[in-house]
């Protein structure tokens, strides 16, 4: 799968090298991070568009509460 046009990718870094600005993520089959930076298409690989979004890598947000923060 090739994530494109991410507006930043959250790398779990330190410092400086904790997130990257305007790249493109690929996941290898095996479900791990296989290269960060500018990419092209491979035949028959899963495109996802990413544009103006955020990529968090291994997070998921199974809580929250915005809906309560925009009630207050």
């Amino acid at each position: 799968m090739l994530i494109r046009n991410a507006a930043a990718i959250m790398t779990g870094l330190a410092g400086e090298r904790a997130r990257t600005a305007g790249r493109d993520l690929r996941i290898d089959a095996d479900g791990r991070i296989g290269a960060i930076g500018a990419l092209t298409p491979q035949p028959g690989e899963r495109v996802v568009d990413a544009t103006d979004c955020v990529v968090y890598p291994g997070w998921v947000n199974t809580h929250h509460h915005l809906a309560q923060s925009v009630l207050k």
